[in-house]
C-alpha cells in the first residue's frame, strides 16, 4: 500500500473513532441523568454508591467530565430540593448563569475566529 492511502485509512479511523466515543459519551448521558432523575423524584440525597449501582458507570467514570460536572450541577439543585429554606428559582437562576457564562464563551471564540479569519481576508486581498 501506498502512504496516500494509509493516510486516508488513518484519517478515516480516526474519524470513526470520534464518532464512537461521542455515541458512547452521549449514551451515557442519558444512563446518568436518568439515575439522577430517580433520586430527584424519590427526594433523597444523592449517594455515590446507589449512583454508580443505578447507572452502570464506574466511578472512575462518574468523576470524568462530561460527567462530573452533570453530577455538579445535579448537586446545586439538590441543596435547593433538600433545603427548606432556599426555593428552587435560586437553582433555576445557577443554571442559567452557567448556561449564559458557556454562550458567552463560545461567541467570543467565534469573534476570535472572526477576526482572524478579517484579518486573513484583508492581507490576501492586500488591503
Amino acid at each position: 500500500m501506498n502512504e496516500k492511502s494509509m493516510s486516508i485509512r488513518g484519517i478515516n479511523g480516526a474519524k470513526n473513532l470520534e464518532e464512537a466515543r461521542k455515541r458512547k459519551v452521549q449514551k451515557n448521558k442519558k444512563v446518568l441523568l436518568k439515575a439522577l432523575n430517580y433520586f430527584r423524584t424519590e427526594k433523597i440525597p444523592l449517594i455515590y454508591d446507589e449512583l454508580v449501582e443505578l447507572s452502570g458507570l464506574s466511578l472512575s467514570t462518574l468523576n470524568r467530565n462530561p460527567y462530573k460536572e452533570i453530577i455538579a450541577e445535579y448537586k446545586d439543585e439538590e441543596k435547593v430540593l433538600l433545603t427548606p429554606n432556599l426555593k428552587q428559582e435560586f437553582s433555576a437562576i445557577l443554571r442559567e448563569n452557567k448556561k449564559l457564562k458557556q454562550e458567552k464563551k463560545e461567541l467570543e471564540e467565534k469573534y476570535k475566529r472572526l477576526q482572524k479569519e478579517y484579518r486573513f481576508t484583508k492581507e490576501m486581498l492586500g488591503l
